[in-house]
């Protein structure tokens, strides 16, 4: 039988492992940018204090997505038709938009890395067929490999770290905190530690229907918290430690640039392709996540077409405006600002609703 709607292969159920290693890949989309174009020197310490603040925002998180028998209604639920349809539309089209800027971030990378001559929307295509074709597959296919990804990505950037060992300046990550408190926190929501956790919302709301023992969902949820800001932290702080600071904050990709300077000897060369590889492979799990729950919002599951129009719509936002990477760089900041709103602001008025309602009855 063909399969033609969104979340095709959704039939099934997710095991904490897969959930976990899916989590962990999303967060971890953003780990090319993160510390670039100013990030501070105590950036590192940012991430880690940003995967323990996700606790209870995964909490807020799991807590809507249990709310109802499909995540989705919640809205309408909590503010009638009107209103939480209009909720629910604008998270689909925040989901979407989402999804442009990590397909934008791909692009730009493989542009300034790898691909300078190559046309954008030559790329933006190649992308967007690559997600047409997730999910066309579905989440349960995504799942799947979820694993064997994590165990990819892991591997490559722990091998990265432990071979740029011998060129660490570890006095490069102190003093902590030498602007004092408030400017630090500031710059973590503005300018990304904490928006790939953020983020993790249209992530949650797809996964936790699908995991197979709804009781025990915070476990694994949780954990890839506490993980991934645990890892990402300790690849900022090898990226200041190999190029110093601050001209680690000048780079657009810390990650990439930092693996480029590290030597092992003649046979092992080329390091960068332990920082690309993980972030391309993150990058196109996290707009495929994205993309699945704006399919859901959006209410188009199951319409013939909606996984292509989803991609086109994604990949054609990619195209707007001009200029190179510093230009690409640059609406990420507003993007980082405003984000919370939709984020935090909507689910944490929605479980809020629906409580007040529950207790009027």
């Amino acid at each position: 039988m063909k399969q033609t709607d969104v979340s095709c292969g959704d039939n099934g159920k997710l095991s904490g492992r897969q959930i976990f290693c899916l989590l962990v890949l999303f967060v971890s989309g953003s780990i090319g940018t993160v510390g670039g174009g100013g990030g501070g020197r105590d950036i590192w310490l940012l991430m880690l204090l940003s995967g323990a603040a996700a606790a209870p925002v995964y909490w807020l998180y799991l807590r809507l997505a249990r709310a109802r028998e499909t995540p989705q209604d919640c809205f309408q639920a909590a503010f009638g038709r009107w209103a939480g349809g209009a909720l629910r539309l604008l998270l689909g089209l925040a989901a979407v938009l989402t999804a442009a800027i990590d397909i934008r971030l791909f692009i730009s990378f493989t542009t300034a890395t790898a691909l300078p001559y190559t046309p954008r929307i030559l790329m933006a295509a190649l992308i967007g067929g690559a997600l047409y074709m997730l999910l066309r597959s579905g989440t349960e296919v995504l799942a799947r490999v979820a694993a064997p990804a994590f165990v990819l990505v892991a591997g490559m950037l722990t091998l990265s770290f432990f071979a740029s060992l011998p060129q660490l300046d570890w006095g490069a990550v102190l003093p902590v905190a030498e602007r004092g408190a408030q400017p630090p926190l500031s710059v973590s929501f503005m300018r990304g530690t904490f928006v790939p956790f953020l983020e993790s919302f249209f992530a949650v709301m797809v996964l936790v229907p699908l995991y197979n023992r709804p009781s025990g969902t915070v476990r694994p949820i949780f954990a890839a918290a506490l993980f991934a800001g645990a890892f990402l932290a300790l690849t900022l702080m090898k990226n200041t430690m190999l190029l110093g600071f601050p001209a680690v904050s000048q780079y657009f990709f810390p990650s990439y640039t930092a693996a480029s300077v590290v030597t092992v000897g003649d046979f092992f060369e080329r390091q960068e392709l332990l920082a690309a590889a993980p972030f391309l492979l993150c990058e196109l799990v996290k707009a495929g996540l994205c993309l699945t729950y704006a399919g859901q919002a959006l209410r188009v599951r199951g319409r013939r077409g909606a996984a292509p129009a989803l991609c086109i719509a994604a990949s054609g936002l990619t195209l707007l405006g001009r200029g190179g990477m510093a230009e690409s760089i640059e609406p990420l900041r507003l993007y980082g600002a405003w984000i919370a709103l939709p984020l935090l602001g909507v689910p944490a008025i929605t479980l809020l609703a629906l409580r007040l309602r529950k207790k009027t009855r």
